[in-house]
């Protein structure tokens, strides 16, 4: 909507009034709101019957299990089935949320790969296959790394291996919403605020203790410096800020029960390219 108004500058723009009527339809927000997981092991052939639950929603967040990968490279069976899953959702219209992981168990220093060369491999082999489907791909969470692939729990979070990571994605995918789990990640990438429009967070903790487990530090920005957690309101209004570029989600744990939205903020997935 944004992109295509500021088309319009200079020019004279007729507003249309709209027929409104009442439907029990569901409505179908791009890029937005609520959604499904997909839970889904690369070396088996995508279960067309699940997914198509999933697809309920505009969205649906595909959680891709390599744990069987941690010391070789994939395979072309499980690069074959990636490229099923991937022709199956752009036929099923469905916008994507997408993260790897090694690691399923919640340990991630044990179960990612020892060596930091082979994570760069399969993000180059995953990545140059996906660059085809760069248009379904709403946002892709994380960097393979860490417990859950959510970037915590790892021995390749030091900003200099982030920033390899995140270069050997944009390298295929250069239009991706990327998304780092903690803002501080993203401060480790970047230093400024503004410095990648492509790049938004997905919280994975909110509401599951009074720091989103982890999200938030308890000390000023100005005391712990830009690499660092800081207090809850600033790293808030610092997401606020983000927000206005990139999209913000993750997963909401309240009660024991899990859930996962999307917002988008003031600029349109179409207005990357």
């Amino acid at each position: 909507m944004f992109g295509k108004l500021r088309k319009l500058a200079g020019k004279t723009a007729q507003f249309l009034m709209p027929d409104f009527y009442e439907t029990d339809r569901t409505l179908e927000n791009p890029c937005r709101g609520w959604y499904r997981m997909y839970t889904w092991n690369i070396d088996t052939e995508p279960d067309r019957e699940q997914l198509s639950w999933c697809s309920a929603f505009s969205l649906i967040f595909i959680f891709v299990d390599i744990s069987g990968y941690r010391e070789k490279e994939l395979s072309d069976e499980a690069l074959s089935n990636l490229k099923s899953l991937m022709e199956i959702m752009r036929r099923l219209h469905r916008d994507i949320i997408l993260r790897f992981a090694y690691d399923t168990e919640g340990n991630g220093l044990k179960n990612e790969p020892s060596d930091f060369g082979l994570v760069l491999s399969h993000i180059d082999s995953v990545s140059r296959l996906l660059s085809v489907y760069d248009k379904n791909i709403f946002v892709f969470q994380g960097l393979f790394v860490g417990s859950w692939g959510e970037m915590h729990l790892s021995k390749f979070v030091d900003a200099d291996r982030q920033a390899q990571l995140t270069n050997a994605l944009r390298r295929y995918l250069p239009y991706t919403f990327l998304a780092t789990r903690r803002p501080y990640y993203y401060r480790s990438l970047y230093r400024r605020v503004d410095a990648d429009h492509r790049t938004g967070l997905f919280d994975d903790g909110i509401f599951g203790s009074k720091d989103d487990l982890g999200t938030f530090g308890s000390e000023s920005k100005n005391r712990m410096g830009w690499g660092r957690p800081w207090s809850k309101p600033e790293e808030i209004e610092f997401i606020a800020q983000l927000a206005e570029y990139a999209p913000i989600g993750g997963e909401i744990l309240v009660l024991g029960c899990l859930g996962g939205a999307y917002l988008v903020g003031k600029r349109r997935k179409e207005e990357r390219q």
